[in-house]
């Protein structure tokens, strides 16, 4: 009994902390939907595993834009993004306080300088998955959101 009401609880948190639905497929090239603090996307798939040492985001049907990671380094860090060849219809962004948009180049490391980033998936109609992994000795804070 209590593992099934573990599992009910578990699958009730991935649906409230989910993205709001309702997004339509123009935030992939929309400037202000993808500096949004808000995350607006729809999927028919998903699943995240992250800490502050990276992780990873697997996807179906990806619509909208989703927040995987708020950083705020209090010196230069690196970080690198990785997904396997042949995947599209989706990028993997940075976003400053400025909101200035860096995406970043998948299987590529990414030195940031002091400051605060949002990293951001966005995607239309996309399958995939993307893997981050974080230089976490160089970080003041680094929250999954």
């Amino acid at each position: 009994m209590r593992t099934h009401m573990i599992t009910i609880l578990i699958i009730l948190v991935f649906l409230l902390v989910g993205c709001e639905t309702n997004s339509n497929q123009e935030s992939f090239v929309d400037h202000s939907a993808i500096v949004s603090l808000e995350d607006r996307c729809d999927y028919e798939r998903r699943q995240l595993s992250f800490d502050a040492d990276g992780g990873y985001a697997t996807f179906e049907s990806f619509n909208g834009t989703m927040t995987l990671y708020e950083i705020n380094a209090n010196e230069p860090m690196s970080l690198t993004v990785s997904s396997p060849r042949g995947q599209s219809n989706f990028k993997v962004v940075l976003v400053d306080r400025y909101d200035r948009i860096v995406v970043v180049d998948q299987n590529n490391e990414v030195t940031l300088s002091e400051g605060t980033y949002r990293l951001r998936l966005v995607g239309e109609n996309a399958t995939g998955s993307v893997f981050v992994s974080i230089d976490s000795d160089a970080f003041q804070s680094v929250t999954q959101a």
